[in-house]
């Protein structure tokens, strides 16, 4: 008997062996298969993280663009007033810089926004376009008024709302930027409504 437990004792000591074998190699490929995939959801997630920040400065440098395009006006705006007001130069400074701040700032919104756009976004930076020009034409206008003396004619013209209504205009594209089908990079925080004329 004690022969027989020896060599049961030895086979078992065998089998004993081969298992642990077996069973490494299976548990180390459930490992291995646990570690790609923890590296894949990790790639993955890294790489997702950089598109998003990618999408985040690229929204960041629209909305630059869009606040540049408002406050380049603003400032035209202001000179236009002043000069029209006081009848002193000086006041064009403003003006004239604002005017070249708005076209930089409209060809850096074209260059920040690519030429991936979808109809409807391409159709809207059209219409912001059309509408900040119609407004820099106004003031241009009432600019060249007042150079030829024309004071009356210069109140009439912005008595007559027309640069007061492209702006209206541009406000409303403006929200639409914010609308939930524009993709996140095109999404202001809030809508930016125009300053109404006093």
């Amino acid at each position: 008997m004690v022969a027989n437990e020896t060599g049961q004792a030895h086979a078992s000591g065998r089998l004993w062996r081969r298992k642990p074998a077996w069973l490494t190699f299976a548990l180390f490929a459930v490992l291995v298969l646990a570690l790609l995939g923890t590296f894949a959801l990790i790639f993955t997630t890294v790489d997702a993280e950089r598109v998003q920040r990618e999408q985040a400065t690229r929204t960041s440098a629209v909305l630059a663009a869009l606040d540049g395009i408002v406050a380049a006006t603003l400032n035209g705006e202001t000179g236009q007033r002043g000069y029209y007001i006081t009848y002193d130069r000086r006041y064009l400074a403003p003006y004239e810089q604002g005017h070249a701040a708005y076209l930089a700032e409209m060809r850096a919104l074209r260059q920040r926004l690519g030429r991936d756009l979808d109809p409807k976004q391409a159709a809207l930076v059209d219409e912001i376009e059309r509408l900040g020009d119609a407004k820099w034409a106004e003031m241009a206008g009432t600019v060249e008024l007042v150079r030829r003396g024309e004071l009356v004619e210069a109140r009439v013209r912005t008595l007559s709302d027309e640069g007061q209504l492209a702006m209206e205009g541009c406000a409303r594209r403006w929200a639409g930027w914010s609308a939930p089908s524009a993709p996140a990079w095109t999404r202001p925080a809030r809508a930016r409504p125009w300053p109404r004329r006093g």
